[in-house]
């Protein structure tokens, strides 16, 4: 059936907590219709106090959404408008993550985001979806 289940697969993975200043959160995600969860989340504090709550979805890979997730943070506060106009920051650093993910000198990296952590502590390996389309093609 290509990139997607013949049943949708609905377990879900939850998790909450609370930031260090007293934010609480609630995430929760589903498999659905994919071969494999590419969805990833951030819950980060930065270093003026602000918190970045954000969902990156995989879109057929989950190496760009993990990608996105170990980056962003960095990528916001390192933007020239970070302190005076947040909006325009959000913006810039996310194209800053698109130049990141376009530079052959982070392809290793994203490669290695590949990966199902999930397979792999079940010791089944695990691959993007991309990869198991093209495996059935």
């Amino acid at each position: 059936m290509g990139t997607y289940l013949s049943t949708p697969d609905t377990e879900k993975e939850s998790e909450s907590g609370s930031t260090a200043d007293g934010w609480s959160f609630g995430i929760s995600s589903m498999q659905g219709w994919r071969r494999s969860q590419e969805d990833a989340h951030i819950v980060h504090q930065l270093p003026n106090g602000t918190n970045v709550f954000g969902v990156f979805d995989g879109h057929g890979g989950r190496e760009v959404s993990n990608f996105a997730k170990a980056h962003f943070a960095d990528a916001l506060t390192k933007q020239k408008t970070y302190g005076s106009d947040v909006g325009k920051a959000l913006v810039t650093a996310f194209h800053r993550i698109d130049e990141l993910l376009e530079d052959r000198a982070n392809l290793e990296e994203v490669n290695s985001l590949k990966k199902d952590p999930r397979k792999e502590a079940e010791g089944e390996g695990g691959s993007s979806s991309e990869e198991a389309a093209g495996a059935a093609s």
